[in-house]
């Protein structure tokens, strides 16, 4: 049976409703404990990996609420553009980052920009990847908009969770195998044990990604 792309699990009306859909609660973690151990750590090794400054050009892709965008911009001043699929998580993420370093676009919007020659310094990827229903383009799209060297950190599930009109469903992809074709990894992270869910710990993979060469869309 094909089943049908539904994002409207992305559509919120408030911040609740999408800080549970960001960080889903577990049977050993609260979406508020996720938020308050796993915040912190990826900002950190985000930005122990891409070293940004208030010259520096990150997208964030799949940002939410700009969790992540937010405190990245307060500790080194970087330029941040938020790119997600959901309307109301980009309303929301523009009163939640409240800074003139952060913009916000639709994923259409950002290719648009990229084929007008937009090139950023780097980009991140967190718990989006496994969601896409085509992560081949955003992949090709995401790497086309870096500029030589540039770095992608990542940060998803092992397992594919694409929405769809039945509920979540894996199609079989191997996001790990997709960033392979365009990217070269450079170092590898590990969410620290005893201190995050079981489920987090064991189920997700966390690499820093250098582009290849070439830029063909």
């Amino acid at each position: 049976m094909e089943h049908i792309y539904n994002p409207s699990i992305f559509h919120v009306s408030s911040y609740e409703e999408a800080r549970e859909i960001i960080l889903t609660s577990a049977t050993d973690a609260s979406t508020d404990e996720r938020w308050q151990i796993e915040t912190p750590f990826l900002v950190e090794r985000i930005l122990n990996h891409l070293q940004p400054n208030e010259n520096t050009l990150i997208v964030d892709y799949g940002c939410g609420i700009g969790r992540l965008a937010k405190e990245l911009i307060a500790r080194s001043g970087c330029w941040v553009i938020g790119v997600d699929i959901s309307p109301s998580m980009r309303i929301l993420s523009q009163s939640y980052v409240v800074s003139d370093r952060f913009m916000i676009c639709s994923p259409i919007s950002f290719q648009s920009m990229i084929e007008r020659g937009l090139k950023i310094d780097h980009a991140y990827a967190v718990w989006v990847l496994q969601h896409l229903p085509i992560p081949e383009l955003d992949t090709r799209l995401i790497k086309h908009s870096l500029r030589n060297n540039g770095k992608f950190y990542v940060v998803n599930a092992h397992t594919r969770y694409v929405p769809a009109d039945l509920g979540w469903i894996d199609d079989g992809k191997s996001i790990q195998q997709i960033l392979e074709q365009h990217f070269q990894t450079l170092d590898e992270d590990r969410f620290p044990e005893g201190k995050i869910f079981n489920w987090v710990h064991t189920h997700a993979f966390l690499k820093l990604y250098q582009k290849k060469d070439g830029n063909t869309l």
